[in-house]
């Protein structure tokens, strides 16, 4: 993103273009897509980057509003987050053996709960690891350190920070939204 957005400054759209479109090409290979969807699929990310370009002051006026953030609440950013959110993860790991259905009972997202009073789920939601297989948990978190140590290392600690815990408000926002329209609530 960073470098499409250098070379939109520089009214090089085709350079990015072309990183792009090598990039995807590359990853529908790798999945083994059907090569007719790539041209959808470009088609989408060029209307994006299109309209990015249209609206070109709003994405500066937001990156400048994350940095006079940054100077301000900078010094409170968790530094190494992702070394706690796989630590949470292990825990998490670690519960879903040994007491199966501990989670589902107690610790889950259930909005239904949380408005009766048990607002810890607010937080321990978060405990689910993404699998309760052993090599696939070992290789996903390995996977979620690189991913996150490059992100935090690239980004600082605080915008990773503000990525992660805005990923957790909007999917307990979204959880509320889906539990008071359509009487869900998922576990």
């Amino acid at each position: 993103m960073q470098l499409c957005i250098l070379y939109y400054e520089n009214r090089q759209i085709s350079t990015c273009w072309g990183y792009l479109y090598n990039l995807i090409t590359v990853f529908m290979i790798i999945l083994d897509l059907n090569v007719k969807y790539i041209h959808w699929l470009l088609s989408a990310i060029y209307l994006y980057f299109w309209i990015c370009g249209k609206n070109w002051k709003g994405l500066v006026y937001i990156m400048n509003w994350l940095d006079k953030l940054e100077r301000k609440y900078g010094r409170y950013a968790i530094h190494n987050l992702m070394f706690y959110i796989i630590g949470m993860y292990v825990v998490g790991f670690i519960i879903g053996i040994a007491v199966p259905d501990l989670y589902t009972r107690y610790l889950s997202l259930d909005v239904s709960m949380i408005l009766k009073g048990q607002v810890w789920r607010l937080v321990t939601f978060m405990l689910q690891p993404p699998s309760y297989s052993f090599i696939f948990i070992i290789f996903t978190l390995y996977f979620y350190y690189i991913i996150g140590t490059v992100l935090e290392n690239v980004w600082g600690a605080f915008k990773f920070n503000m990525y992660f815990f805005s990923g957790v408000i909007l999917h307990i926002i979204a959880a509320f939204l889906i539990y008071f329209v359509f009487g869900q609530s998922y576990t």
